[in-house]
């Protein structure tokens, strides 16, 4: 079946499945390490799956990509952030 007549698919916006997620859920994303994509979180939780059970899975993904020792949002922070590069200062 398709959503236009171009043949392609619509995707939501990640913000219309976040808006969905029940309240402590939507505070754990908030305050994770990473940015996880909220349709698989959606998914989940209207298929019955426990909002505890979601948190302690992402838990555990925030420490399982945390201990990666050069994971993309480090290396993209100083590619970006770097600290010496915008004033100029060694550490010592």
């Amino acid at each position: 079946m398709r959503n236009s007549p171009s043949g392609g698919s619509r995707r939501r916006p990640d913000s219309f499945y976040f808006d969905k997620l029940p309240r402590r859920l939507r505070e754990a994303l908030c305050h994770s390490s990473f940015e996880w994509d909220s349709k698989w979180f959606y998914d989940r939780w209207s298929n019955g799956v426990r909002v505890d059970a979601l948190i302690k899975e992402l838990r555990k993904w925030n420490l399982r990509e945390c201990d990666k020792p050069c994971s993309a949002k480090v290396r993209n922070f100083y590619l970006h952030n770097n600290p010496h590069k915008l004033t100029r200062v060694t550490p010592l």
